[in-house]
């Protein structure tokens, strides 16, 4: 099965997660960096938008069950993922405080380990390889999601979600090709 969206969605996510660890390393330091970052990450909230809604209203899994549920799941997830990507990209844009993308992030996390653990119960609907990589990337995510957190409020260094968020960013690789159908 192709799934455009899934790869519009999470590799807009990938170019982001590893611009925005070029930035946090310190790599591009110009006065206007942190508003074209917010660009990119606009980017990503649109792109994650859009395949939010591909799960809500196209059904690409299918609708018999519990694929249904699946969807829903992953639709709420990338959607709130989108809305903490439109707060960080208006924050770089406009300089405005980054603790409440911090806070959203904190609040996806949560989101993000319930549907880690919930996925468990399908883990046949994806195959092995399937949910290994959706899995692995699921738990990645978490770090990411807690690392911007403690960031943006002073409990880790910039360095270090910048490793996360490049290991994350690789990782997502897996998502847009074997995931989003490119390789099958």
């Amino acid at each position: 099965m192709v799934l455009p969206a899934v790869v519009i969605g999470f590799g807009s996510f990938s170019v982001i997660a590893i611009l925005t660890a070029f930035y946090l390393w310190g790599m591009e330091k110009a006065d206007t960096s942190p508003k074209m970052l917010g660009v990119y990450a606009f980017t990503a909230f649109l792109g994650l938008f859009t395949n939010s809604m591909s799960f809500i209203f196209f059904a690409p899994l299918g609708t018999s069950s519990p694929l249904p549920a699946i969807q829903l799941l992953f639709g709420f997830l990338l959607f709130i993922f989108s809305i903490v990507f439109l707060g960080f990209s208006m924050s770089l844009f406009y300089n405005w405080d980054l603790k409440f993308v911090g806070d959203a992030a904190l609040l996806l996390f949560t989101f993000n380990l319930i549907g880690f653990i919930v996925m468990f119960q399908w883990m046949n609907i994806f195959g092995t390889l399937g949910f290994i990589i959706l899995q692995l990337n699921l738990f990645v995510y978490l770090f990411v999601e807690f690392g911007f957190w403690a960031l943006t409020h002073g409990k880790l260094p910039a360095k270090i979600q910048g490793i996360i968020l490049f290991i994350s960013g690789i990782l997502t690789y897996l998502i847009v090709f074997y995931t989003g159908g490119i390789i099958s």
